[in-house]
């Protein structure tokens, strides 16, 4: 499945479960991968992207995290949300996961705290200096721009589902929910 590559979802909120968007809907920035809605501006299934530049590594594990800088995707999920894991070059989704945790914080403490649980982190089995390779990467991987004007990161921890199907995720909840 491929999403739209220019995609944004800076005026996507998520209240008691609820997607909202404000200008246009929902359904062009989604991914889920079941869903009879085009024209959707409430959904409480939208299934935001989280983008991943190759080499793809890491994804194997049942559980790792991902870092993001700034505050936004911690606003954008909470435990449970479902999330596609999509390839940067290709914008194809690869897989799905179940947000677990997501925490906010310095970059420094939460890099020394998370750094460990990193899928690519993980994958390369890197076990010194686990920070500072961290930071560097989060830097090689948002931009220098982007990673010099946030101070904060978001640390999105997920579960790998091995089908985006599962009884753990609702699907399809009743549209009359929405209308309240």
């Amino acid at each position: 499945m491929q999403i739209n590559p220019s995609y944004n979802y800076r005026d996507i909120t998520l209240n008691s479960g609820v997607y909202q968007a404000a200008k246009e809907v929902l359904c062009s920035r989604c991914i889920h991968p079941v869903c009879a809605d085009f024209a959707a501006l409430r959904c409480h299934d939208f299934t935001p992207a989280l983008k991943f530049k190759p080499p793809l590594r890491g994804f194997d594990n049942a559980t790792f995290n991902t870092f993001r800088c700034g505050v936004a995707w911690s606003k954008r999920v909470t435990p449970g949300s479902l999330v596609a894991l999509v390839n940067a070059k290709t914008d194809e989704a690869f897989g799905y996961a179940k947000v677990t945790a997501a925490h906010v914080g310095e970059k420094r403490s939460m890099a020394e705290l998370h750094g460990e649980f990193n899928h690519s982190i993980q994958a390369l089995e890197i076990k010194t200096n686990i920070a500072d390779v961290m930071l560097k990467r989060l830097k090689n991987s948002s931009g220098s721009m982007i990673y010099n004007n946030n101070d904060k990161v978001t640390v999105i921890y997920l579960e790998r589902l091995t089908e985006y199907l599962s009884e753990d995720i609702e699907i399809g909840k009743e549209k009359e929910d929405l209308a309240t």
